[in-house]
């Protein structure tokens, strides 16, 4: 391997592929009922029980993050290939700009989820309720959990598929100006 914007744009490549893979399985392997997450709140006795992925399964959100991922792993292989095996400049710049368009939707993706788990909020703190017969107080403290716990994992997500675009976005110019002007890659 050449250089560090090499190596970095395979292990990209490579990482979103292998992630595109564990989503779609895990879709795969799934049955489509929603699963409760049980908080303990306070004390042993005191537990909580929200349904994180209700709305998820009940209005099709499901089906629409698989779509989302076998897009991005459909574009992520393509990229794949091109980095290990064709190193094309015109290839990478394609690759480059799917990348691009990936981060984009995921981050447009990530806002959407993020407007509908606080526009069905409180259906989301009413199904907790009705589901464990528990207090409101303690689902809102079980919704509060979730939300921000999803909000740190999209907000790191997003930094890191911004950075490996800049990443390989830099490696497909590099490799153009090499293209280009074979001195500069001795």
């Amino acid at each position: 391997m050449k250089n560090l914007h090499e190596r970095t744009s395979r292990l990209a490549a490579l990482a979103t592929v292998i992630n595109s893979i564990r989503v779609i399985a895990s879709h795969g392997s799934q049955n489509t009922s929603p699963e409760n997450v049980t908080v303990t709140l306070g004390d042993k006795n005191s537990t909580s029980s929200i349904c994180v992925d209700c709305l998820y399964y009940d209005y099709g959100y499901f089906y629409l993050h698989l779509i989302v991922y076998v897009i991005i792993f459909l574009i992520t292989a393509f990229g794949l290939i091109v980095v290990c095996c064709a190193e094309s400049p015109a290839l990478l710049k394609i690759y480059s700009t799917l990348f691009y368009v990936v981060v984009i939707g995921q981050i447009l993706f990530y806002i959407f989820l993020i407007i509908i788990t606080a526009a069905y909020k409180q259906k989301i703190i009413d199904s907790c309720k009705n589901n464990d017969n528990t207090r409101e107080n303690d689902c809102n403290t079980a919704y509060n959990i979730a939300a921000i716990t999803n909000l740190v994992g999209y907000g790191i997500s997003a930094i890191i598929s911004i950075h490996f675009a800049s990443v390989i976005r830099e490696y497909s110019i590099r490799r153009k100006a090499e293209e280009d002007n074979p001195d500069i890659s001795k």
